[in-house]
């Protein structure tokens, strides 16, 4: 009894049914190496956060909040009394929030006087647009750690970076952006621990 022949498919139908229908192999996908660093693109999150968030910093008619009028006094008034390590509100300690904010803004203004700005908002505000900044970079490593591809976490943290939340809190000298980049930390720090 003879069995039966398959018919013969042609060479290019053959190519085209393996390259339709099996994946990449794990060893040529690694070997297409990305044309962009990873360091190249995040200097580039990070001179772009900068460029998108510092212009308007010294403006007092950012999208307000309540709050910061009494953070920015608390950090004059600290500075004045030279009460660094319990910032002060008209004489009293100023147990409102926790002192990380005050003490990052306190040297923060510290080095905007030393660098010729004076007593402006920009030595205040720095702070929140810095770790603007860093929860971007954050957003950005989390995204590599799960295998995205580069460019679309770039992409990804510019959508980060440019969210009402960043562009109001940025510009504020609040305590959402600390926070923020604390929380995107941990999840990084989290992300490597689970891919161990």
């Amino acid at each position: 009894m003879s069995v039966p022949m398959a018919p013969e498919v042609s060479p290019g139908i053959q190519k085209v049914q393996s390259f339709r229908f099996q994946p990449v192999p794990p060893s040529q996908f690694e070997s297409q190496k990305p044309p962009v660093s990873k360091t190249v693109l995040r200097w580039a999150l990070v001179l772009f956060s900068f460029l998108f968030l510092l212009p308007n910093l010294q403006n007092t008619s950012n999208p307000g909040q309540g709050d910061e009028v009494m953070h920015i006094a608390t950090v004059h008034d600290s500075l004045q009394a030279g009460s660094i390590l319990y910032p002060e509100l008209n004489g009293f300690v100023n147990y409102y929030k926790p002192p990380l904010l005050f003490w990052l803004s306190m040297a923060s203004e510290r080095v905007s006087e030393m660098v010729g700005l004076g007593d402006s908002l920009v030595g205040e505000r720095f702070v929140s647009l810095a770790f603007s900044a860093l929860a971007a970079l954050f957003v950005f490593e989390i995204l590599l750690l799960f295998r995205t591809e580069r460019k679309q976490a770039f992409l990804w943290a510019l959508m980060y970076l440019s969210t009402l939340g960043v562009l109001k809190f940025a510009r504020l000298l609040m305590f959402e952006q600390i926070m923020a980049a604390h929380m995107m930390g941990t999840l990084y720090v989290f992300t490597l621990w689970l891919g161990r």
